[in-house]
């Protein structure tokens, strides 16, 4: 029996590799030959225009593209390393059309490219919290800001899809651009900008007045491409993943002994079709009860809306007889029966309140139905 299994596996196996069904649409020489073929074509391109320059033997490597069923294509970009004047810069070359980008003045471009996009919604450099900007705490960059670069997908070895074009994002630019930062701001002879990541504001802003016309208009108006941008303060915030975006308004309600941080307020916008569906909701502070007193501790049931997020932190006085405990979170299964999850605590805010952790020090966020039971 184990004998027949272990055939039909290797008969699998090799049918996906004649027929490539799934998986690299090349071969390892395929890739190794286009990896030559570029590294061959920079050097040329250094020889020529800049004496001395040299492409590393470490780091090229011919781009392949994932395309719809899992398929790789080797595309015609090779990337890599080369050196110039005692320096060291990554750069691409497309080897068909012979077109070169470096890493050289990418910094720059960067940083004219971010202070473009803070202007165009409204914020400055100094309403956000350093560790969230462009340039990054530490070192650590949280906010990504990529050159779409073109390239064409090959036919493939085995799965013989015609070949498409399609862009490649990195920290390069056109090797012969000389002036980075009004490289940024110049949409008639620069592709697209993508910028993703997160925003943290020091203070209250009025992120209710972003839509996702809003940023799609600043798509077209500053050449900026945003699949994902997050940008929040105390009470808001705000996601946008380039066809939806959902904006909440966090507010304390006060249920008596202990209060809890929820949405009050949300809307969402979702692109179709070239139309943009648009709903909003409110939580009705009056009547929401999610959470109920039980003999072993608490039960909730944040309920759920597809307007609305029903989640909330629980917060509580140093008095409050719910900060008498700490907790284990135990979650129903397919049995009916309750299972520990992990344990809680209570973490000083630092103001008087004191708000529900887990094990390992992050706030809960409540979004499904579950139990908290005194751990004794």
């Amino acid at each position: 029996m184990k004998k027949g299994i272990l055939m039909l596996v290797m008969c699998l196996s090799i049918a996906l590799a004649v027929t490539g069904c799934i998986g690299a649409q090349y071969s390892k020489e395929d890739k190794e030959s286009a990896a030559e073929l570029g590294r061959k074509m920079m050097q040329e391109w250094l020889d020529k225009n800049l004496k001395g320059g040299k492409v590393s033997d470490k780091g090229l490597s011919a781009l392949a593209e994932g395309k719809t069923g899992g398929n790789y294509y080797l595309s015609d970009l090779v990337e890599g390393l080369y050196s110039y004047n005692g320096e060291k810069y990554t750069f691409i070359i497309n080897t068909t059309t012979g077109a070169v980008y470096s890493s050289k003045n990418y910094q720059a471009f960067k940083e004219s490219a971010w202070k473009l996009f803070l202007k165009e919604l409204g914020l400055n450099e100094d309403e956000i919290i350093p560790e969230n900007t462009v340039n990054g705490n530490d070192g650590k960059d949280y906010f990504s800001i990529y050159y779409c670069i073109e390239a064409s997908l090959r036919e493939g070895k085995y799965n013989k899809e015609a070949a498409r074009d399609t862009y490649f994002h990195r920290e390069v630019l056109p090797i012969d651009v000389e002036d980075a930062e009004g490289f940024a701001t110049d949409l008639k002879n620069r592709n697209l900008i993508e910028m993703e990541g997160s925003i943290h504001l020091k203070e209250n802003a009025d992120l209710r007045a972003l839509s996702l016309n809003v940023l799609m208009e600043q798509k077209e108006k500053t050449g900026i491409d945003i699949p994902r941008l997050h940008i929040y303060d105390d009470d808001e915030d705000i996601a946008d993943y380039g066809t939806s975006l959902t904006y909440k308004k966090h507010g304390y309600l006060d249920m008596g002994d202990y209060q809890l941080f929820a949405v009050i307020e949300q809307f969402n916008d979702n692109s179709k079709n070239g139309k943009i569906d648009h709903t909003e909701a409110k939580l009705d502070v009056a009547t929401y009860q999610p959470i109920t007193a039980i003999d072993s501790g608490y039960e909730i049931k944040p309920g759920s809306s597809d307007e609305i997020y029903q989640g909330f932190n629980i917060i509580a006085g140093e008095d409050s007889e719910i900060k008498k405990h700490d907790y284990d979170l135990e979650k129903e299964n397919s049995q009916g029966t309750y299972g520990k999850q992990y344990e809680c605590s209570w973490k000083d805010r630092g103001d008087g309140t004191f708000v529900l952790v887990d094990s390992a020090g992050y706030i809960i966020n409540f979004g499904h139905d579950c139990r908290i039971t005194i751990r004794e």
